[in-house]
């Protein structure tokens, strides 16, 4: 063992506890420890003569977390665990740590919405006031700060907080593979919204793409997205939909067909990397995963480049926290980026931090790593979501890369290319690519 490294016993064959404690402070505080199984209940945190003793993650969801929702954000970094006032906290953390993280609320919940997705809205975490705040970060700093205090000495790994960009490719283009009824259906939509301007352009720009001048399509912003992201260092991931196991809700377009395997080429061709977008249905079917998994490799080795199994991210965040880790890493993905809401941007796994997703199932961790998505354009723009404008939603990205900087961890950005409606919109874009460095 490290001299400096803590021992921490955990109870024999306990893979929640063990599961928590590396996922929340070593893996996420980077702290040195090593873990060893002994015949007590508890766990203790041992170091030359002092102890730290907390209780194992053997309590249920509803018995751990809403106690510890009563201690607002704002109030955490009041907590002292080693006082007489908090020790009782001892008693919850791990297993309220565990819970949050697992997913347990939403496994326990049937509440959804219409696309079958745990909502923000029915979150006990967002209602205590923790979906603008990182509940598990929060929380397992209390630990880290109480060990700091028995052992001084104690130092982190260097990690630092980092930007993650990437863009779901729902709508590549508007024109290209649009028949003239859906031309004229689209009109009429841009006509009833108020959109005179952009719906007498449409013919005009229609037949110049469909003629094959891709350039006046106007969701093509896939060379400025990536000259921006090369601007301050960051490679973006581009998450494809190779299926359509949901009908016209999974887009237009085919990903062999020349127009995509041009934009493919592109995208690959500048160093930044494609990643596999199941489709509507893909995720309770291990058969469509995997056939859309190979679809996406294809695309690789068509235009002669080297490849590996490409990260993932659910259309339409959907998302059964009970069956579809163990689905997705049944069929090979080891980085997963689909828990955020789509109705409000935050914590929805109390985190910034990425973690092993965790099995319902077989109780057991997963070789499966999440990255906790963030923000998303679509959830801070629509009138049906957040709805903000220029100035509160910067705000809005600017408090979550604040906590992402204070605890080390990932600003996942999800940015769509068909998402640049207003000139606001690319500032914005700009801005949010500044906030943090690019990974190392």
């Amino acid at each position: 063992m490290a001299p400096n490294a803590l021992m921490v016993l955990i109870p024999a064959g306990d893979l929640r506890t063990r599961y928590v404690i590396e996922a929340v402070l070593r893996d996420g505080a980077g702290l040195p420890m090593e873990i060893v199984e002994h015949p007590m209940p508890g766990v203790e945190f041992v170091h030359g003569d002092a102890r730290l003793c907390l209780a194992a993650a053997d309590r249920s969801f509803a018995g751990s977390v809403p106690p510890l929702l009563t201690h607002t954000p704002d109030r955490i970094d009041a907590i002292d665990l080693l006082s007489v006032e908090h020790r009782g906290l001892g008693e919850l953390l791990l297993s309220a740590l565990f819970h949050v993280l697992a997913g347990t609320e939403e496994v326990e919940s049937g509440e959804r919405d219409l696309h079958d997705r745990f909502p923000a809205a029915k979150s006990r975490l967002f209602a205590g006031g923790y979906g603008d705040a990182p509940f598990v970060d929060l929380w397992g700093d209390a630990i880290v700060r109480a060990l700091r205090r028995l052992w001084p000495a104690l130092q982190a790994d260097q990690r630092q907080p980092h930007l993650s960009l990437s863009h779901d490719v729902d709508a590549p283009y508007r024109y290209p593979f649009q028949s003239p009824m859906a031309l004229m259906r689209a009109i009429a939509s841009d006509g009833l919204r108020g959109r005179w301007l952009q719906a007498a352009r449409a013919p005009v720009e229609w037949a110049r793409v469909r003629a094959g001048d891709i350039g006046r399509d106007p969701f093509d912003h896939f060379a400025w997205m990536m000259d921006q992201a090369e601007e301050v260092g960051v490679r973006s991931t581009f998450y494809v939909i190779a299926g359509h196991s949901g009908g016209r809700v999974d887009g237009d377009y085919d990903v062999d067909h020349p127009v995509m395997m041009r934009l493919w080429q592109s995208i690959l061709d500048r160093g930044h990397r494609l990643g596999v977008h199941p489709s509507y249905n893909s995720f309770r079917s291990l058969p469509t995963l995997e056939r859309e998994r190979d679809r996406v490799i294809e695309i690789h080795r068509k235009l002669g480049l080297p490849f590996e199994i490409p990260p993932v991210r659910m259309h339409y965040l959907r998302f059964d926290p009970a069956l579809t880790p163990a689905l997705l890493a049944a069929a090979g993905f080891s980085h997963d980026s689909s828990l955020g809401f789509a109705d409000h941007s935050g914590f929805r796994r109390g985190t910034c931090r990425p973690f092993a997703l965790w099995d319902h199932a077989s109780q057991r961790p997963l070789d499966l790593i999440e990255h906790p998505l963030l923000a998303m354009d679509a959830t801070l723009l629509a009138e049906r979501y957040e709805h903000l404008d220029q100035s509160r939603m910067e705000h809005r990205i600017e408090t979550l890369a604040g906590w992402c900087r204070r605890f080390r961890g990932e600003l996942t950005l999800l940015w769509h290319n068909n998402y640049f409606e207003q000139s606001w919109h690319f500032a914005t874009y700009r801005a949010a690519l500044r906030l943090l460095p690019a990974a190392a």
